[in-house]
């Protein structure tokens, strides 16, 4: 949601408390309650897709994690295996897990799994020969454990991204529609009050000069819904 659209779901939810907090007078239309409860879900919608949008960031931000304690924790396999195999004279074993911290996550998603479950699987094999070089059982199970959960979230940001352009989209179809909702229908109810309970007919045009300055913060501002004489 972008500042315009959040001055505007501001400016809606002072509409809608003053509405909420006259509901005794709101309830002598039906049609203006109606119009209340319709404003109410469309901001729970907003609220909705804004919270829709945002989650591309924390999708991203739980791939780099998973993603950093992975790389760590295979990066510490590769350099006891790399250990055993250079000291036992084994080169073929050496180049499978001979890489930088950099390396071992170097490259896409799909090419960094197999290369953490290569060396995973390399220090299955010799796992009873790796004591003396720091490696245990805990640390190849952890190592496991961890690149399971890079796996699973790895494709977390791409969904995100996608249900996020939606939430988009869904945001700028729905702000129109609650501006039409209070010009065509909530502000010409409002008028009938105007003699019948002034304080609350004052109050609602004041919550609509917040609206018409959230909706259009560089242009005039919209008609005001005409006043007793």
């Amino acid at each position: 949601m972008n500042k315009q659209q959040s001055a505007k779901l501001n400016a809606y939810l002072a509409v809608q408390t003053l509405l909420a907090a006259n509901e005794e007078q709101v309830a002598t239309l039906p049609a203006l309650d109606e119009a209340a409860d319709a404003l109410t879900e469309f901001i729970t919608s907003i609220n909705t897709f804004a919270q829709v949008q945002s989650s591309a960031n924390g999708a991203a931000e739980a791939k780099a994690s998973a993603l950093t304690a992975v790389g760590d924790a295979v990066y510490e396999l590769a350099g006891g295996v790399l250990s055993f195999a250079e000291a036992g004279g084994d080169f073929t074993l050496a180049g499978r897990v001979r890489f930088s911290r950099s390396g071992v996550v170097a490259g896409s998603s799909n090419a960094i799994v197999a290369r953490c479950q290569d060396v995973i699987d390399a220090a299955t094999e010799n796992l009873a020969s790796l004591a003396d070089h720091g490696l245990t059982q805990a640390k190849l199970t952890a190592a496991k454990q961890k690149l399971k959960a890079y796996d699973t979230v790895r494709v977390l940001p791409r969904q995100a991204k996608a249900a996020s352009a939606a939430a988009t989209r869904q945001l700028g179809a729905t702000f129109p529609k609650v501006e039409r909702l209070l010009s065509q229908r909530v502000d010409k109810l409002i008028w009938q009050f105007r003699a019948s309970d002034a304080e609350f007919y004052e109050r609602y045009q004041v919550a609509r000069a917040v609206v018409n300055g959230a909706t259009n913060p560089t242009e005039a501002p919209a008609e005001e819904v005409p006043k007793a004489a």
